[in-house]
C-alpha cells in the first residue's frame, strides 16, 4: 500500500500528541535530528514507504510537522492558553504584556515583554524567555484569534507553510 492509499482514520490520529515537545526547546541540533529520524521511521512504518524514498512527501501527506516546528507549536499553544485563562496559573504569572514607555506603533500588536536574561546555560531555554520571543514573532492575525480551535488550525497552517515551503 502506498502512502497515498492510507485510510483517513489513520490520518486523523496524531501519534505524536502523547509526547511533550515543549520540554525540548533549545536542545542541540544533534538531539533534535535524532528525534526527527525516529519520527521519520514512524512515518515510513505507517505508510509502508521504503528507506530509499524521500520522506518529506510522506510527512506532508500525514500533516506532520517537523520536530522543531512541533516544539514551537506546543510552546505557542501553551502561551495562548495562558493568555486566555485556560493555562496553568504558575506559567500565566510569567507572561507580562509589553508596555512601552511612550506611544509607539507596536502598542496594538499584542506583544509580550521579554524579561532580561542572566545568560546562564539554561536560562534562555526557560518558558518565561522562550514564550514571549516566539509569541512576538507570530503574525497579528494568528495572535488575535479568539477560539482555541481556530488558533490551533491557523498556527499549524502557518508553521506547516514555513516548514515545507
Amino acid at each position: 500500500m502506498a502512502y497515498s492509499e492510507i485510510p483517513d482514520k489513520l490520518l486523523v490520529q496524531n501519534t505524536s500528541t502523547r509526547f511533550n515537545y515543549s520540554l525540548l526547546h533549545g536542545l542541540p541540533k544533534k538531539q533534535i535530528t535524532r528525534l526527527q529520524k525516529v519520527k521519520n521511521s514512524a512515518a515510513r512504518l505507517i505508510c509502508r514507504v521504503r528507506i530509499r524514498e524521500h520522506i518529506t512527501p510522506v510527512l506532508i501527506h500525514l500533516h506532520w510537522l517537523p520536530v522543531n516546528s512541533r516544539i514551537i507549536y506546543k510552546i505557542l499553544l501553551l502561551t495562548y492558553k495562558c493568555l486566555h485563562d485556560s493555562g496553568p496559573s504558575y506559567l500565566k504569572a510569567l507572561l507580562k504584556s509589553h508596555r512601552p514607555s511612550r506611544t509607539l506603533r507596536s502598542i496594538d500588536k499584542s506583544l509580550l515583554a521579554v524579561p532580561k536574561s542572566n545568560h546562564t546555560r539554561f536560562s534562555t531555554r526557560a518558558f518565561k524567555h522562550v514564550a514571549p520571543n516566539l509569541w512576538n514573532g507570530l503574525p497579528i492575525a494568528i495572535k488575535s484569534v479568539t477560539s482555541e480551535t481556530n488558533f490551533k488550525k491557523q498556527l499549524k497552517t502557518h508553521l506547516f507553510t514555513l516548514a515545507y515551503q
